[in-house]
């Protein structure tokens, strides 16, 4: 997770292990107690003076907050983290919002989470949802920070992380995955569990009959909705409600060999391990945006050829690719916030007319239209010269990110061995290697 979208916000972790970020920030996304206004171009955060010096491994954003994992194995969180009225939060500091509302945010630098707030195990995935934030340690435990739908539950939260009971989902969880409202969970046997955010909402186990008696080897959530791939190479879109739906893939590619997933607002988009992009769904970013029920190699563009891709990215108004160079390419629409409604003015320090607004892709002003239908280069000095992907100089995430791939590609009968698991305590949680 090199790079992620939020809601009109976009960041990106660089070899080096700094994070860089743009977009909206009329909540702190951004991260930054001293940058109060939108950007048009990326932000540096540099890992000395955000992280305490430890390089940033992977990162996850969602419509108002985000989080990311450092070399120390803690967990960093920053945004806004209300929801509804009560305005609780979801980034696990346990802060008191002290007054502090959507149209008058606290602008902050990220918070800390260490392994002590994990039972002192690593982080080595986290993943951001609307109304939570979740982590994976090493032990194989998942822990959440959420907003309940209840009131009288909200109300006693003390929105902290709490620890998943690991008796309900059996044995060691490998993989973790949120939608708008729903939270996901796969095992080491691939067994995948679900839940919610009401009272409730403790972990069920999804019968392997759902998907043809298979297990599940990956998945990924987008709105009221999820992507599974079991281990004989079917792809599912699961949506509340309704049977699940296999997605045709013409045999274009296996879907065990998909490498990084992604889904949002109705649209699927996939990497194989050829480093090809394919999508299925309804593409509102299109020219001419038509449902497309089996999936579909995106067409090369002006300026953008489809191979060499090492991961995608979605948000409600964008897109995001890492090629294997480590450029990344954006596209969709450029003034996010002209169309988000809110009940109160919110300060976005902006101020600009339709015809000269910014750009929130990472290149700046386009005054022509306000949709980017093909993935447009950011260009490498934006990004301070340096390139995204796996911090090239620390051995902890180069481990980090061969482990998290290999789990993509490694048949069930690996990922029920758990190996991949292992592979994390030795390699990762063992041994705390600084960058």
């Amino acid at each position: 997770m090199a790079a992620a979208c939020g809601l009109g916000t976009t960041y990106l972790v660089s070899e080096y292990g700094n994070l860089f970020a743009f977009g909206v920030n009329y909540c702190n996304q951004l991260g930054s107690s001293t940058v109060v206004t939108s950007q048009v171009y990326p932000l540096f955060l540099r890992k000395e003076s955000m992280f305490q010096g430890h390089g940033v491994l992977c990162v996850s954003a969602a419509s108002e907050h985000a989080a990311c994992i450092t070399g120390d194995g803690a967990v960093w969180t920053w945004g806004w983290g209300g929801m509804g009225a009560a305005y609780h939060r979801r980034l696990g500091h346990g802060r008191d919002d002290d007054g502090e509302t959507l149209s008058a945010p606290r602008f902050r630098d990220p918070g800390r989470l260490g392994p002590e707030v994990f039972d002192n195990a690593p982080a080595i995935t986290v993943v951001c949802g609307r109304m939570c934030t979740m982590v994976l340690t090493t032990t194989g435990h998942v822990w959440t920070c959420e907003f309940h739908d209840n009131p009288e539950v909200q109300a006693m939260a003390d929105n902290r992380f709490a620890r998943i009971d690991p008796a309900i989902y059996e044995t060691a969880i490998v993989r973790i995955a949120c939608s708008s409202r729903h939270m996901l969970a796969l095992n080491d046997q691939g067994t995948l569990f679900t839940w919610d955010n009401k009272i409730d909402g403790q972990p069920v186990k999804i019968p392997r009959s759902t998907f043809g008696d298979q297990g599940v080897l990956q998945m990924c959530g987008g709105v009221n909705s999820a992507v599974v791939v079991t281990a004989n190479g079917v792809i599912w879109q699961v949506c509340p409600e309704m049977t699940p739906q296999r997605v045709g893939t013409d045999g274009d590619f296996d879907a065990t060999d998909i490498q990084s997933m992604a889904s949002y607002d109705g649209y699927t988009l996939v990497v194989t391990c050829d480093g090809r992009l394919y999508g299925w769904g309804r593409d509102r970013y299109a020219r001419a945006p038509t449902m497309c029920t089996r999936a579909t190699l995106m067409p090369d563009a002006a300026g953008f050829t489809n191979d060499n891709i090492a991961s995608v990215c979605m948000g409600f108004f964008h897109r995001v690719i890492v090629k294997r160079d480590g450029t990344v390419y954006t596209w969709g629409e450029a003034y996010a916030y002209l169309t988000i409604s809110f009940p109160n003015p919110v300060p976005l320090g902006l101020g600009y007319s339709l015809d000269e607004a910014p750009h929130y892709l990472g290149s700046g002003r386009c005054c022509n239209d306000t949709t980017q239908h093909t993935p447009r280069r950011l260009a490498l000095a934006r990004l301070c010269g340096q390139r995204i992907g796996s911090c090239s100089e620390s051995p902890w995430m180069q481990r980090y990110c061969a482990a998290h791939l290999a789990l993509g590609m490694q048949s069930h009968r690996q990922l029920a061995e758990g190996s991949y698991l292992r592979t994390c305590q030795v390699d990762v949680g063992s041994r705390h290697v600084e960058d």
